[in-house]
């Protein structure tokens, strides 16, 4: 992580003082599939959280 402070005209850009935290991910993937035959379908659905990205 940075921080980022101006003085006057100069943007200054330092390493910030505090860790930053682990990247933590949380992800659900759920496919149903039906064949019958020359007919078929597929339903599917996701989900996906991410902190401290």
């Amino acid at each position: 992580m940075f921080d980022e402070h101006q003085e006057g005209d100069e943007i200054h850009v330092e390493l910030a003082e505090q860790a930053p935290g682990i990247e933590q991910s949380l992800n659900l993937d759920m496919t149903f599939r039906k064949l019958n035959g020359d007919f078929g379908y597929v339903i599917s659905t996701f989900y996906n959280r991410i902190d401290y990205y």
